[in-house]
């Protein structure tokens, strides 16, 4: 004890600062560090446990959202014959309704991968600008059998004419099942 007396107070008190931390040090190894892991395993089981009670509501919104899709993805299949007659009658109705001409609409070709094949049409069409993007953009949000991937316009200049009108190039895609074409 007589050691501790002869230290000044500077010292006592950095030693006192040091044998409270190597203290804090083994309260923490000995009990909280353990208390600690027991309080975030209890999160994150009770964090699962939530999550195991709301699974069947779970299941059930993933099955719908599925279902939807499904039948989003049977509303553009259809066979090859199908899918041109439709796309034809609604390019045909859009086209009179906004004083457009159909001038081709032509197989392209098309993909197989998997039990499904998706074709390609190319529809041709001329009008004055306003009327020939407004008859685009009808096909792009209304298009049953298919759907409107690309578009491409051309000016063409008729000197005969004397006359300035928009061209465009539709590729409409359809997305058809094997089992269908080969009946």
């Amino acid at each position: 004890m007589t050691f501790w007396r002869n230290l000044s107070y500077e010292k006592r008190n950095g030693y006192l600062l040091l044998f409270a931390l190597l203290f804090g040090v083994l309260v923490w190894r000995l009990s909280l560090s353990a208390t600690y892991e027991l309080f975030v395993q209890n999160g994150v089981l009770e964090s699962q446990l939530q999550q195991a009670e709301n699974a069947p509501l779970a299941i059930e919104k993933m099955q719908s959202r599925a279902s939807r899709w499904e039948q989003m993805a049977l509303a553009y299949t259809a066979t090859q014959n199908d899918a041109q007659k439709q796309l034809f009658a609604r390019v045909s109705e859009t086209c009179a309704g906004n004083q457009v001409v159909l001038r081709e609409l032509v197989n392209a070709g098309g993909t197989e991968e998997s039990g499904t094949r998706i074709e390609t049409f190319r529809v041709l069409l001329e009008g004055n600008f306003h009327a020939l993007l407004k008859a685009t953009r009808q096909l792009e949000e209304d298009l049953q059998g298919g759907r409107l991937v690309s578009v491409q316009f051309q000016k063409i200049n008729d000197r005969r004419n004397r006359r300035v009108y928009l061209q465009g190039t539709l590729y409409v895609q359809s997305i058809m099942k094997e089992a269908y074409e080969k009946d």
